[in-house]
């Protein structure tokens, strides 16, 4: 294609230009391994410097150019998608894979045979594009492979339309149509990370591996096309489509309003892209160098979930637990961490200490995971007070236990993702449904949760034991509907539901959730990850706890414990609703085996890290922080955890301090294990009793 093409609805503004880049024949000819015309390129960059404004539908393009062209005096927008394309339901793919391209070097060709050779021979191929004819095929491959010279129009289309994925193998590409042909189609797109591929769209409607990676490739592949791969409903490709044209006309009516104005890009003015907005790229090299200080409970959110993360962002950090390294929870080989840079000791009582310890490394931003439990509230209020930005961290949904997500308000529903619309979270307005009669398997799922979860403790505005769960729920499910109780994994008090058993109950933790949620037409949950798991299902959910589902408009919210008013025999949510709602929360997880791995690139597509980089942009000066502690935070933490008021003496010395009081092994003990506290609990007597002598 040429490199440039005038917009000519612009050329009565006073002779203004607007050139809208594409591939230069020079980068052309480069991948091709022809002999670049260094004339033709010229002149092509000649003309470009002479416009009044330049745009570009990729920042790869500019990056290729850079040293003949500023990058920062062009504008970034993506092309336009034609929405007028049929887009085709899963159930529709004939094809499992389907090039389309001009069969040449640098539209990869070559990686056409081993691609197809490690597909499956149950497998559909079809090859369309110039030269298809001619290309020989290895005799390695065993699917079925149709080929047909170049195909114009809508015909075209319907090769694209039902395939389920398009392979689009180009050595470089500024902004491909055939991409944005795919996802107008609903087919799924397997790309190198080359140009400006992987800034169109992101998982699960476009797949950008590194360049030459054919066994992960193939891998993807097999993967999707198999009869148990979940196919991205329309949901998800209709958000990448909106947020291409919403991209596109923003940028145009930019370009339109500067050309009124006549006025000429200023450096870094704009720049913005579907990639570049603030919602959709993440500035890794923000973070490098930057001080971070994480404290947990559980040393294996340190070493397996933190570690892995900020050591791919070259941070420096420093860890406090309640235990020591080494214990080991999701994976076998925990990750290794300095002695400086890791202490252990009870900061939810030695508060003063964490504090110390904060004040001394001077981090950039607090990391705690959960933060949701009253044992550790009295604490976190106390280091809240410094007024440090503080990310929140849980453990992912698809799947758990590989995956961390950060938020910047807290946890489950008390996070900041709980907080969002639907189109907040997915990009955009969900639309009226009509009537939806898919009448549902009348079997319902009840999962619980464990008795100290947060998720019971905390996110359960109405019950705070299963057992009183379970009989409010289970008095509200319709008579006709058989009923499933499925206790928490790890809950050794399973004995106390068998009460509950019946004709229509039943207590099993047998067979996968998977396998659970394929049987059943509805699932009743305070806040499990179980629900999240329901997405895919066509079955309904049913919450009664403050979850990340809340404000998404797929889940039933029964927080105010009427269930039995909203109970519904057919599906009562769209299901590419749903699907659109779990892959905005799967772009949001970050996966802490493979993050090591990734490039500047995909790092950079990894919204999930944004909590982060908005932490260490709030300002925050040190000074403010000697100003709070001797205003009295230290003098508050000096003193012992439990404060005796002067007008309540008796009720404030629990029976267990006076029998340690009666007990000389017991303090002698405590001496020989921790001296300093032992002569802290001494002034603590000296008072209790002076106080009961005033009495």
């Amino acid at each position: 294609m040429p490199l440039i093409r005038l917009v000519d609805a612009y050329s009565n503004l006073g002779g203004l230009v607007h050139i809208r880049l594409h591939c230069p024949l020079a980068i052309a000819q480069h991948y091709d391994g022809y002999e670049v015309n260094e004339d033709a390129f010229s002149n092509e960059l000649r003309v470009m410097h002479k416009a009044a404004l330049v745009s570009s539908p990729s920042h790869a393009l500019l990056e290729h150019l850079e040293g003949e062209f500023e990058p920062t005096a062009a504008a970034v927008f993506k092309n336009p998608m034609d929405e007028s394309i049929r887009m085709w339901d899963v159930a529709d793919k004939e094809w499992d894979v389907v090039f389309l391209g001009r069969f040449q070097t640098l539209k990869g060709v070559e990686y056409i045979n081993p691609i197809l050779a490690g597909l499956p021979k149950s497998a559909r191929a079809v090859l369309i594009g110039r030269g298809a004819s001619q290309h020989t095929l290895s005799p390695d491959i065993k699917c079925y492979v149709e080929r047909h010279e170049h195909i114009e129009g809508p015909e075209r289309l319907n090769y694209v339309g039902r395939s389920k994925v398009l392979l689009l193998l180009s050595k470089f590409e500024n902004c491909s149509m055939v991409i944005l042909e795919a996802l107008a189609s609903g087919t799924v797109v397997h790309c190198w990370n080359v140009g400006g591929n992987a800034e169109i769209a992101n998982e699960p409607v476009l797949h950008a591996f590194d360049f030459e990676d054919i066994n992960s490739m193939v891998s993807r592949v097999c993967e999707v096309i198999s009869n148990t791969y979940v196919y991205p409903g329309r949901a998800a490709f209709r958000v990448a489509q909106n947020l291409i044209c919403q991209d596109f006309e923003r940028g145009i009516n930019s370009v339109v309003a500067r050309l009124v104005k006549r006025r000429q890009w200023g450096a870094l003015d704009f720049r913005e892209g579907l990639k570049a907005q603030s919602s959709h790229i993440f500035d890794a090299e923000r973070l490098r160098g930057k001080r971070v200080l994480g404290f947990s409970i559980s040393s294996e959110h340190i070493q397996e979930m933190w570690e892995p993360v900020v050591r791919a962002l070259d941070m420096d950090r420093r860890y406090v637990s309640l235990r020591e390294r080494g214990h080991r929870k999701f994976f076998d080989v925990a990750w290794d961490i300095e002695d400086k840079a890791y202490a252990t000791f009870d900061w939810i009582k030695h508060t003063d200490r964490l504090i110390k310890n904060i004040q001394n490394f001077k981090p950039d931003f607090l990391l705690m995971h959960n933060g949701l439990h009253p044992r550790y509230q009295l604490a976190l209020k106390k280091i809240k007070a410094l007024g440090l930005p503080i990310v929140y961290t849980e453990l992912g949904w698809f799947p758990q236990s590989e995956h961390i997500y950060f938020d910047e308000w807290g946890t489950n529903g008390a996070s900041k993702l709980a907080s969002l619309s639907f189109k907040a979270l997915c990009g955009y307005e969900l639309p009226t449904r009509a009537g939806n009669q898919l009448r549902l398997k009348k079997t319902a799922l009840v999962a619980l949760q464990l008795e100290n979860d947060t998720n019971l403790i905390v996110n359960s505005p109405l019950f705070k034991s299963n057992e009183n769960f379970l009989a409010s729920v289970v008095a509200q499910i319709p008579e006709d509907w058989r009923i499933v109780v499925r206790p928490h994994p790890l809950d050794v008090n399973r004995k106390i539901y068998e009460k509950f058993a019946s004709e229509r109950l039943s207590i099993d933790s047998s067979g996968s959730i998977e396998e659970v949620l394929a049987e059943i037409g509805a699932v009743i949950a305070l806040n499990s990850t179980v629900l999240l798991q329901a997405l895919a299902y066509p079955i309904n959910i049913y919450s009664l706890g403050r979850s990340l589902l809340d404000n998404k408009d797929v889940a039933i919210c029964c927080s105010d414990g009427d269930l039995a008013r909203r109970w519904q025999d057919v599906l009562s949510t769209d299901m590419d609703h749903r699907r659109a709602v779990m892959e905005a929360f799967r772009s949001r997880q970050i996966n802490v085996q493979t993050i090591g791995r990734l490039s500047k690139d995909e790092m950079a597509r990894k919204i999930g890290l944004q909590p982060l980089s908005n932490a260490v942009s709030r300002k925050f000066q040190w000074s403010e922080v000697k100003k709070i502690v001797a205003a009295g935070v230290n003098k508050e933490l000096n003193k012992k955890e439990m404060v005796v008021p002067v007008s309540k003496p008796a009720a404030v010395v629990p029976a267990p301090i006076m029998n340690q009081v009666s007990s000389r092994q017991r303090k002698l003990r405590k001496l020989r294990r921790d001296p300093v506290l032992f002569f802290k609990d001494l002034k603590f007597i000296k008072l209790f009793r002076s106080l009961g002598a005033k009495q």
